[in-house]
């Protein structure tokens, strides 16, 4: 079955929101990068784990050679004492004394967060007379921190001549900075049994969203927040007719591909360093219209709105 023409019509902006994804940003600083240990075992190591933090900074790019800064990285043990020191060279460093080497991983983030959010090339282009888009953009693609999310839901919609339900995962990656944040969803739902004679069940309910959102207070515990985007999903729907003269059965169904805008509200909670719980509402509203005009029960047309409830956790 070929896809709606109204889906179509939504590729060229997929496309654009696709072409300004977080991975596809070019890095504002050059940087260059130096690893120090007296632990001469450890080194490859720790260098590896430099590297793996430093993926999660765009504004920074690891180079070379042509730096604009240079990141010093050190671990000393010092009177059996052993001290990360982590700083950009003519700055002042971020030092944290390890009590237990398991603490390194997240005393390393921490403190290459915080010199690197603090570095005066960074800080230097000037964003204060940037549009309200232009600092929006720049905190999701230059400032910005990669989430993910766990969620279940509940889904009800029209389906012809009932309203059907399926019970569904999903799979959410987020990156924001701030208040700002955009959001890609992976998602499979689905139904097991049949509804009454006549009307048809949500068998599969399947697609991939893409959002922007803006949250309230991303900094305390809890806090809502609103996205707004498209949805491209293809959903199965399967029903049981029953002749009400001869009382003969037989089967009905149909495969669609759906256009959707989504738009949804929720409320983040007991927000715990990278972790938080989340409970949110959708609506799914349709671009087009549906119709099957090989099917007996689905050929005329009929308008399938969404709506969605569910919880999940991020990390």
């Amino acid at each position: 079955m070929r896809a709606p023409a109204s889906i179509a019509r939504l590729l060229p902006a997929l496309g654009l929101v696709l072409a300004s994804w977080p991975g596809l940003a070019r890095a504002e600083v050059r940087l260059c990068v130096k690893v120090e240990t007296d632990r001469k075992a450890d080194q490859d190591g720790l260098e590896k784990l430099v590297k793996d933090e430093l993926g999660h900074h765009p504004s920074h790019e690891p180079v070379g050679k042509g730096c604009d800064s240079t990141l010093v990285v050190q671990l000393f043990t010092v009177s059996s004492q052993t001290y990360l020191t982590v700083r950009l060279e003519g700055q002042v460093p971020v030092r944290y004394r390890l009590k237990d080497m398991d603490l390194l991983e997240k005393r390393l983030g921490q403190a290459i967060s915080l010199v690197l959010e603090n570095d005066p090339v960074y800080l230097s282009k000037d964003m204060s007379r940037a549009t309200m888009i232009e600092k929006a953009k720049h905190d999701i693609l230059v400032t910005g921190h990669n989430y993910y999310g766990l969620e279940a839901f509940q889904v009800v919609g029209n389906t012809n001549n009932a309203f059907g339900t399926a019970s569904g995962l999903a799979f959410a990656f987020n990156r924001g900075s701030k208040a700002w944040h955009v959001l890609m969803r992976t998602f499979v739902a689905g139904w097991p049994g049949y509804g009454g004679n006549n009307e048809a069940a949500i068998k599969a309910y399947t697609g991939v969203d893409l959002a922007a959102g803006y949250e309230l207070d991303q900094e305390s515990m809890n806090s809502l927040y609103l996205d707004a985007g498209v949805s491209l999903a293809y959903m199965r729907l399967e029903a049981r007719l029953v002749d009400p003269g001869s009382g003969k059965t037989s089967w009905e169904s149909t495969d669609q591909f759906l256009g959707s805008v989504l738009v949804r509200a929720g409320y983040k909670m007991l927000r715990l360093f990278d972790f938080n719980a989340d409970a949110y509402l959708a609506l799914r509203i349709p671009l087009h219209p549906l119709r099957d005009v090989d099917s007996t029960l689905f050929k005329g047309w009929f308008y399938t709105p969404m709506v969605e409830l569910g919880v999940g956790i991020g990390f």
